[in-house]
């Protein structure tokens, strides 16, 4: 996913990222500043970046703050030398689960959780829902703007968020339809939030 100019804040959450290979998960470019783009609560699994020269997560030549909360980053392969941004003011990066990521350089900022397995139920077989011992569940911080998770049941189910797209104990998916949206407040700025049941493959 590539954004350049300045669009308006990008708001990605409960959404899953599995088997990509692509230079850049996510690049950000010629922002002109004050603009806070959010990830919250996606798992990255199984993804490849095949090249020594890219990041997978990059912003270049931009002011804005990325806001990092919540997120799994597990079993991708990264050739680069570092994983996370480029000339930001500010990374915001907390409560992300970071576990078997072969060539990455970790250079993530912020109080996260590395090197420890989410258990995910069965993840050779793409189940990246949460066992009752996962590390991730009530491990993630409360977000008021996250109600619901990937299959669109309601969050939290314990004390706090999990980490990662899917709630451990709200395994019915009620099925909410994906939603992509554009919206265009009266200042004219322009949100794109990807909020559940989107899965990029």
């Amino acid at each position: 996913i590539r954004i350049s100019g300045t669009p308006g804040p990008m708001q990605i959450r409960n959404s899953i990222f599995d088997y990509n290979t692509a230079r850049r998960m996510f690049e950000f470019r010629g922002g002109t500043g004050g603009v806070v783009n959010l990830f919250y609560n996606n798992t990255f699994f199984a993804n490849v970046s095949p090249t020594s020269s890219d990041e997978m997560f990059r912003a270049e030549d931009v002011s804005d703050t990325v806001d990092f909360v919540n997120n799994i980053i597990a079993f991708n392969t990264n050739k680069a030398s570092g994983n996370f941004a480029r000339s930001v003011t500010v990374w915001k990066a907390n409560n992300n689960l970071i576990f078997s990521n072969p060539g990455w350089k970790d250079n993530l900022p912020g109080d996260n959780l590395r090197e420890i397995d989410p258990l995910f139920v069965n993840a050779s077989a793409g189940d990246l829902r949460l066992q009752e011992t996962s590390p991730a569940v009530n491990a993630g911080v409360e977000l008021s703007s996250v109600t619901v998770d990937f299959n669109g049941n309601p969050r939290p189910v314990g004390t706090t968020h999990d980490i990662g797209a899917l709630e451990y104990g709200a395994d019915d998916p009620t099925q909410l339809p994906p939603s992509i949206l554009e919206m265009a407040p009266a200042d004219g700025t322009r949100f794109f939030p990807i909020n559940g049941g989107i899965s990029f493959r």
